[in-house]
């Protein structure tokens, strides 16, 4: 579970420190910086699955500096435990406010102050599982050089790391906007859900061991009545999000 986030130089957050439990709830007046905490997640979670570059407009733009600074430099650090060991990453980003461009000056992993992964200015070294040096290369500044590591028999706990964050999930869950129809498979929610049926469609893909639990925590929140959820066959590529209950929800008015 994540169980720290640091961030300086982030809209108002500077220096800003955030211990996290398993269930943690932030709480103040408008302006403070609660809906900047699970920005930043997400889009950490955004780099290290490889699905955006720093210079995307979404992700940490030149309007994120805090405008009472003259620094150019952000810098985010996220701790999680998973079992018994204590993963730290770390990374710094770059900002040209005059060009409007930002690249990743640094991109660090340990877990329980052993390094696992370090990238510097684009020059990468890798280390093994028991801390050793493995190889080192060029990467993209642009994007994260972590998101680019393949798995290997050597770095197991840089995997285990990995595939915890690619599993997070950000959202702010705005059910007018979502999407019934499927075409497709996305293995990222959005953060407000519109893609929900696309993504249910991945994850019923490569996680159907997980459709009960899915199914057990929905009949918790909607209550007696439903039933379940399913992608129904509308076309050879399309399939349409249905929920389905086994008793009406709203019980039939009688006349005495």
């Amino acid at each position: 579970m994540i169980k720290r986030l640091f961030v300086d130089n982030y809209k108002c957050l500077v220096n800003f420190e955030l211990p996290l439990e398993e269930l943690s709830l932030l709480l103040g007046p408008s302006g403070v910086g609660k809906t900047s905490v699970p920005e930043i997640i997400f889009a950490l979670r955004r780099l290290l699955s490889g699905d955006a570059r720093v210079t995307d407009a979404d992700v940490f733009p030149p309007r994120t500096l805090t405008r009472w600074q003259n620094r150019n430099l952000q810098v985010f650090e996220i701790q999680v435990v998973l079992g018994s060991e204590t993963f730290a990453y770390r990374r710094e980003v770059e900002h040209d406010t005059d060009r409007r461009l930002a690249r990743i000056q640094l991109e660090q992993l340990e877990v329980d102050g052993g390094p696992l992964f370090e990238c510097t200015r684009s020059e990468v070294q890798l280390y093994r599982d028991d801390h050793s040096k493995g190889p080192a290369y060029t990467a993209d500044w642009r994007e994260s050089a972590l998101a680019r590591v393949a798995e290997r028999h050597d770095n197991t706990r840089l995997t285990k790391f990995m595939t915890f964050i690619r599993n997070v999930l950000v959202c702010s869950f705005h059910p007018p906007g979502f999407q019934t129809v499927s075409s497709d498979e996305h293995p990222l929610l959005s953060r407000d859900g519109s893609n929900f049926a696309d993504w249910f469609r991945h994850a019923l893909q490569e996680r159907p061991d997980l459709n009960h639990k899915y199914i057990k925590a929905l009949r918790s929140v909607i209550g007696a009545g439903f039933a379940g959820i399913r992608l129904e066959k509308v076309s050879r590529e399309t399939r349409t999000l249905l929920a389905t209950f086994d008793r009406p929800v709203v019980p039939e008015l009688k006349n005495d």
